[in-house]
């Protein structure tokens, strides 16, 4: 098996420049990467604890990962990543899928 992510990003080194698409370039990719899993940890948890209460949609949760306001080109893309996020925690076993009469996935 290959490196994982974490190891792909550890060979960078430290001081290398990095550029996300809607930013300036900036430096401490590695303090960055983690600022972002302990974000993604953080609502993740707020998912879970959402659908404990009640069964939720996507669109349900979507509010809950995407705090910001976009518009909505950018709205279809994060929609997108929202059913990304909860087809992992349903396939790591975390969450169920349920589906009502209604044919709507929760």
């Amino acid at each position: 098996m290959g490196p994982t992510a974490d190891e792909d990003f550890a060979a960078l080194g430290v001081k290398n420049t990095s550029q996300a698409r809607n930013s300036k370039a900036f430096s401490g990719l590695h303090i960055r990467i983690t600022q972002l899993h302990d974000r993604y940890c953080d609502r993740f948890g707020e998912v879970m604890k959402a659908c404990a209460v009640r069964p939720k949609r996507a669109a349900d949760i979507f509010p809950l990962i995407f705090r910001l306001e976009i518009d909505l080109h950018q709205k279809s893309f994060a929609m997108g990543e929202t059913l990304a996020h909860l087809h992992l925690l349903r396939f790591e076993e975390k969450l169920l899928r349920l589906q009502r009469p209604s044919a709507a996935y929760r």
